[in-house]
């Protein structure tokens, strides 16, 4: 691998509750059963499992240990974000605008890690802090019994505030005049850390062939004949934001094109525990064929995506390769600090507690895709929304449309959406359904007035 190191008001949630509350599903639409999850990868303990048959809330199972693990953590009652600073709401300032873009979710984290927090709090000191043993191990552990990777030995964590700062980390490592792969459509840090980092950005756009999103192989070749130069791949697994999961296959084929090719894997994950296909297993870049890889992975995660935490700040990679962790820990140092010590704490308590909560949310987020799939059919023919495998985030083809911005068309219709163009991915919008029924259900029918005001109204004036 040819690494070195280089030289305001916010919108209330009485305002939004007037609207979602009390709201249900638009008449004549089928809510699907989804699918199920796959098993773990580890078969020691039960309960890290990632799940059994999902349900639609519409057609709720007899009472069960499933419906009774739901119906222990409340998804559906609004909470009010008003006056905490919430980016999510603060967009849109003060306005009528139901959010459903920026990837946290508007569900209340496990009371485990809620009781956790608390309790550190009340040690009543917040010092600069190094990572604890206890949430060392906790990652140790989680890694080994929900994706079968063996994390050899603690020095091979780095704990850092955010996957975004590991990824400039990354990208500094390598020689000043490299350059970095990255598959279009993707996460806008994705491109932005080597352009920040003053490294070349190499693009290859994925290939949607039949629906179905994966890599496009001949384009990576071609890339690296034009760009020899690269040094680095950047793989988001599960794929942000399109939602697939890259099979046994796939991720094979990238392996083995890194190792052709001397490239170091950043492979992303932090979506990995949010599968909500049946069928489906989420295969971590470092398990990958007895671990053949791992010498040339940079593994990035965090607790953020899964249990809602991102605002505590905790994120990790897990690095095997002595040299590659050097390069990483040179490339880090003097401005990537410290955690907070609470991000510590949230860390361990839902890898260690939190397993029943995520469950939880997984029978919940497979209804709400339910709702969007059937909605979607049904009130929205004009837009077409690919199958997706896992996270709580939506991408969406508006580009029948024909808009221009179709995040600011529907933002005039009440509801916000992420755009695609700061994905690469023009013509797209990303939806973020990991909040209430009824939020999501409202969010939907704004949308259908924007296409029956701004679209079908206007092609029945040309006709």
């Amino acid at each position: 691998m040819r690494i070195r190191p280089a030289a305001s008001t916010m919108t209330s949630l009485a305002l939004l509750t007037r609207h979602v509350v009390g709201f249900r599903v638009s008449s004549g639409v089928r809510i699907r059963s989804p699918a199920t999850p796959s098993s773990s990868p580890s078969s020691a303990r039960r309960m890290r499992s990632t799940g059994e048959m999902g349900r639609s809330a519409t057609n709720p199972p007899a009472r069960g240990p499933e419906r009774e693990r739901q119906d222990a953590f409340d998804f559906e009652t609004p909470i009010d974000r008003s006056n905490t600073g919430s980016l999510k709401l603060d967009a849109y300032g003060g306005r009528d605008v139901i959010p459903l873009w920026v990837a946290d979710m508007d569900l209340k984290t496990s009371p485990a890690i809620i009781d956790a927090v608390k309790k550190r709090a009340d040690h009543g000191i917040f010092g600069y802090s190094f990572p604890t043993e206890g949430v060392k191990t906790a990652v140790m552990n989680y890694y080994k019994d929900m994706h079968g990777v063996d994390v050899g030995d603690k020095s091979w964590l780095f704990f850092t505030p955010g996957t975004i700062q590991s990824m400039h980390a990354a990208c500094m490592m390598l020689p000043e005049t490299a350059s970095v792969m990255v598959m279009t459509p993707s996460y806008p840090p994705f491109f932005k850390s080597p352009k920040n980092t003053g490294r070349g950005l190499v693009l290859v756009p994925a290939d949607r062939a039949g629906g179905r999103w994966t890599l496009d192989w001949n384009g990576m070749e071609e890339a690296m004949r034009k760009h020899p130069e690269t040094a680095l791949l950047m793989l988001c697994n599960p794929y942000n934001p399109v939602g697939r999961v890259f099979t046994e296959e796939e991720l094979l084929r990238v392996g083995d094109f890194c190792e052709r090719h001397d490239l170091t894997i950043v492979s992303d994950e932090i979506h990995s525990d949010l599968i909500l296909d049946e069928g489906v297993r989420h295969i971590s870049m470092l398990a990958l064929d007895n671990g053949r890889f791992a010498s040339r992975t940079i593994l990035l995660n965090a607790p953020s995506k899964t249990y809602n935490v991102p605002g505590l700040g905790c994120s990790y990679a897990i690095i095997p390769d002595k040299k590659l962790r050097v390069g990483f820990e040179r490339a880090a140092a003097g401005w990537i600090g410290l955690n907070s010590p609470l991000g510590y704490v949230g860390c361990e308590a839902a890898y260690t507690e939190g397993e029943p909560w995520r469950q939880a949310l997984l029978e919940h987020l497979r209804g709400n895709r339910a709702a969007l799939y059937a909605f979607m059919e049904e009130k929205l023919p004009e837009l077409r929304m690919d199958p997706m495998e896992a996270t709580y985030l939506a991408w969406v083809d508006v580009t029948k449309l024909g808009w221009k911005s179709p995040a600011l068309e529907f933002e005039r219709a009440g509801v916000g959406l992420t755009d695609g163009k700061g994905f690469l991915g023009e013509g797209y919008v990303r939806i973020n359904f990991a909040c209430p029924r009824e939020m999501l259900m409202e969010g939907l029918r704004r949308m259908e007035q924007a296409v029956i005001k701004e679209y079908r109204e206007k092609q029945d004036d040309v006709l």
